[in-house]
């Protein structure tokens, strides 16, 4: 038997989605990418998807398809992200998969599987392989747990999923593996068996963070070395190939596409290897996972293990944030239960089939045929099933991974417990949020800077949490724009938007309509009387009103901007959201000051805008925003006499000094 060396990448990326919009914030650590998903898909993701070979003399030779050479998983919530943004990756791995059968399965959200929730345990597995068979239009044969976390329930709820492999450490064996063998692990209670792949832990190690991947002849004669005349498996992070290691994605074609065949050892995926070689002798697993020494205990307990982080940092914080999602949990469930009683046939069936609608909102009408009781309301069995969606992403393991409370991984299961608690809400119940608070205030960050859970919550999730009228408004302003709602907001669509909202051809124009705006997940609409003053492609200022409100009798021109003063409502709030590029501030700004270098009157009125804008002046990535043309023009205003208070707001935001005056003797030029 030729010896067979497969190399596993598990390509994932924590989630940093807004819960309520669905768009991925800026990330200025990324730069100059849009965000971290977007680097790593540029160094990592798709160069595996294309990898070039090189000859001696720098000239590409092949361009090789890594994705049909290597056994991979991609996370689903990444997989999610890529369908909108690095679509030509996502087809470059189905068509590895189609090649070379690497393809596996993980469980949907990255989810510490033996700490869930038996039912959640469930719910998460069958997620996951939903997930495949849509991206991958096969049955999956393997399954990727979540930092191989395992205990033997875990296994034992695969086994009666239908999966038939998962790849584990060495160390998670209750016995030493013997190198070049597959184990069986057995159900307890009769339901089939499983085989598991223990990779070599010195040779991943060495691939991880040592010299193996420096050239592809190197690791193919390490790893011959290591497989005898048996199996070795390999297993790291997909972002080692490329990101990690730069380049280091044509080490892995070369190795395979190369230099295995040239001395007969075969590669690819586990699942043809597991059929020619069924396992015979059983092993049995440890509560444990790849990444922590202690069991599992670097999801729930101060353990020791953190990556990152100041000296004597602590992680007593892990429990209560743990505790007050359970509270949450329990609590969802209950509501669940009752409220989804009403509209369901079975709720939980209802949640475990729910992932086709996810991964394909057109399955939604076949869904609710399916599921929903006659006579039911489907907005609000959809906000249920929305609601338990956040109650699993929260447990996405990232948030416990890292050193610190107010870390950005650990503030995203927070926002997804907010928006669960939201869509409590919307359904008419009670969300805990004061026991939660109070469970979760108990945790206490490593920096002084940042305090309790409490406080972290206040400032870095209710504080920055989007709002249905920052959906309208922002609705309205890219609507001005030319765009598409959905580019900013994927899980919000435009229903109606008052006519000539759009802009006037010239000079401002005041827009005074209804707005309506429907979250697409579940079909709840969000209904305002807008009002707003305009410019061609932007919106100036405005107000959100209640739906039955009345026309406003506006005054003509640039009055109607002082005016909006003292008209009711909400003013809009035209911020960017979270997943806006930094070229909407600019785009904004330039048709201001556009509108105000047409019409002389114009700038006093339009000050207080372009004074906001100003302040944003290198907001999420650097878009320098261009101030001489301001500058020009509130110069002129100001020596001709305004002081008003907005104008000379502006005048000190784009560094001109107000009120401007003319030395009366020039300064002497510097010496020389």
């Amino acid at each position: 038997m030729s010896p067979r060396v497969v190399v596993h990448g598990h390509f994932y990326q924590p989630p940093r989605h807004d819960p309520f919009t669905e768009a991925m914030p800026v990330e200025p650590s990324a730069a100059p990418f849009h965000d971290w998903n977007e680097r790593i898909d540029a160094e990592a993701y798709r160069p595996n998807g294309a990898a070039r070979l090189i000859d001696g003399h720098g000239k590409v030779v092949d361009i090789v398809n890594n994705y049909a050479l290597l056994s991979f998983n991609v996370g689903p919530t990444l997989d999610r992200w890529m369908v909108r943004h690095a679509a030509t990756t996502l087809d470059r791995m189905v068509a590895g998969d189609a090649v070379g059968n690497g393809a596996i399965a993980q469980p949907y959200h990255h989810v510490i599987l033996p700490l869930a929730e038996p039912r959640d345990v469930r719910t998460e597995i069958r997620w996951g392989l939903t997930a495949f068979r849509h991206r991958f239009g096969r049955e999956p044969e393997g399954i990727w747990l979540p930092e191989t976390a395992v205990d033997e329930s875990v296994l034992a709820v695969c086994v009666e999923e239908g999966v038939r492999f998962t790849i584990l450490s060495p160390y998670q064996s209750t016995t030493t593996p013997v190198p070049g063998r597959a184990y069986r692990w057995d159900h307890p209670g009769g339901a089939g068996s499983m085989a598991l792949v223990f990779y070599d832990g010195p040779l991943s190690h060495d691939v991880a963070f040592g010299a193996a991947l420096r050239s592809g002849e190197l690791l193919v004669t390490s790893a011959a070395a290591a497989a005898a005349d048996g199996l070795v498996a390999v297993a790291t992070d997909g972002e080692t190939f490329g990101h990690h290691h730069k380049f280091t994605e044509r080490a892995i074609a070369h190795a395979f596409s190369v230099a295995a065949p040239a001395h007969g050892i075969a590669s690819g995926g586990l699942g043809e290897w597991l059929r020619a070689n069924p396992p015979t002798e059983a092993a049995h697993v440890k509560t444990s996972a790849w990444s922590c020494a202690h069991g599992v205990g670097r999801w729930s307990t101060d353990c020791g293990c953190s990556t990152g982080g100041m000296a004597n940092a602590n992680q007593r914080w892990r429990a209560p944030l743990r505790a007050a999602l359970d509270l949450l949990r329990d609590h969802a469930a209950r509501v669940f239960e009752r409220r989804g009683g009403r509209h369901l046939a079975d709720v939980w069936a209802a949640r475990d089939d729910y992932a086709r609608v996810v991964l394909d909102p057109g399955q939604r009408a076949d869904f609710l045929d399916r599921h929903l009781l006659p006579g039911a309301d489907p907005v609000e069995a959809l906000t249920l099933l929305e609601m338990q969606r956040e109650a699993l992403a929260m447990y996405t393991s990232c948030g416990w991974f890292f050193w610190d409370l107010a870390g950005i991984e650990t503030l995203q299961v927070m926002r997804h417990a907010a928006h669960c608690m939201e869509r409590l809400a919307q359904v008419g119940d009670e969300p805990p949020f004061a026991e939660f608070l109070r469970v979760l205030d108990t945790a206490v960050s490593n920096d002084p800077g940042e305090g309790s859970g409490g406080a972290i919550w206040k400032r870095h999730v209710a504080g920055v949490a989007v709002t249905g009228a920052q959906v309208a408004a922002a609705a309205l302003a890219v609507h001005a724009d030319g765009r598409s709602l959905g580019d900013v907001a994927p899980a919000w669509e435009l229903v109606e938007v008052p006519e000539g909202a759009a802009g006037a051809e010239a000079g401002p124009a005041v827009v005074d309509g209804p707005l309506v705006v429907r979250d697409v997940r579940t079909g709840r609409t969000l209904a305002w009387r807008a009002t707003a003053v305009v410019v061609p492609g932007a919106v100036v200022d405005g107000r959100l009103r209640a739906p039955d409100a009345g026309p406003w009798d506006a005054p003509a021109g640039w009055a109607a901007l002082d005016a909006l003063e003292d008209l009711d409502g909400e003013p809009l709030d035209l911020r960017p959201l979270p997943g806006e590029r930094p070229d909407a501030v600019r785009r904004r700004w330039d048709r201001l000051v556009r509108a105000a270098a047409l019409d002389p009157t114009a700038l006093e009125p339009l000050s207080a805008a372009l004074t906001d804008l100003a302040g944003q002046d290198g907001w999420a990535l650097p878009v320098a925003l261009p101030h001489e043309a301001v500058q020009e023009l509130a110069h002129a205003a100001l020596r001709a006499g305004s002081r008003r208070p907005s104008l000379v707001a502006l005048a000190e935001r784009v560094n001109l000094v107000p009120p401007v005056s003319v030395p009366a003797t020039p300064s002497a030029p510097p010496a020389a």
